[in-house]
């Protein structure tokens, strides 16, 4: 009997653990980590010293913050990998060392505050106006520029999403055009929110194959 109770609670935590790991795609790691100085881990006494304070971020993070992987918030993590590499060609970013303006509220601009620690405050206390700036407003699509308040340098992120929808060709773009806005509504039924779950997963796959590139530019 003790065997057996042993096995259960082996095959239960097997069970367990496969169900937690499901999220974890191998393909979510095409899209590698953004690492950051954090200075809050020396400052709060949590590393030795500022050399050792890294913290880094990947497409699992982003899941656990938003609850999914999608389009627009794989670009929000692109986007600031990108931006980073620009303003830190030689070292790696401050994180705190950010400020964050956006064309319009979005997904991939939470991410882009939360991964840089831009105004978490204002998260708590929510002011659309410490982030978005409506003269950066574009028709090609989503724009965020990012600032380093030590140099004043600053990025500009654009994110052309209709471009993700469209590689998926005509007919899956009109079928996920669709079941995106049912499925928004809490009006799909299951069998589509299933069949749009593969088609956000397929559009995340082209984002990944690429690495944004043919959907995002920073300039």
């Amino acid at each position: 009997m003790k065997k057996l109770a042993i096995a259960s609670i082996m095959l239960m935590t097997f069970i367990l653990s496969a169900q937690t790991a499901e999220w974890k795609k191998e393909i979510y790691k095409k899209a590698g980590t953004i690492e950051f100085t954090e200075p809050e881990l020396f400052e709060h006494g949590t590393t030795e010293n500022i050399a050792k304070s890294i913290i880094y971020f990947d497409v699992y993070d982003v899941i656990k913050l938003r609850g999914h992987i999608c389009p627009g918030s794989l670009a929000g993590f692109l986007m600031t990998k990108k931006a980073m590499k620009k303003l830190y060609p030689d070292s790696l970013p401050v994180r705190g060392n950010m400020e964050i303006k956006a064309s319009s509220p979005s997904g991939p601009v939470d991410i882009a505050v939360i991964l840089t620690r831009s105004g978490e405050h204002a998260l708590l206390t929510p002011k659309p106006h410490d982030f978005f700036d409506t003269s950066l407003k574009s028709n090609k699509g989503l724009v965020i520029v990012f600032k380093r308040k030590d140099t004043g340098k600053s990025v500009k992120a654009t994110f052309e999403k209709p471009k993700v929808i469209a590689s998926l060709g005509s007919e899956k773009a009109k079928e996920f055009s669709s079941l995106e806005f049912k499925t928004n509504a809490h009006k799909a039924t299951k069998e589509e929110i299933v069949k749009f779950g593969k088609l956000v997963q397929e559009a995340v796959a082209k984002m990944l194959a690429d690495d944004g590139n043919s959907a995002i530019a920073v300039e």
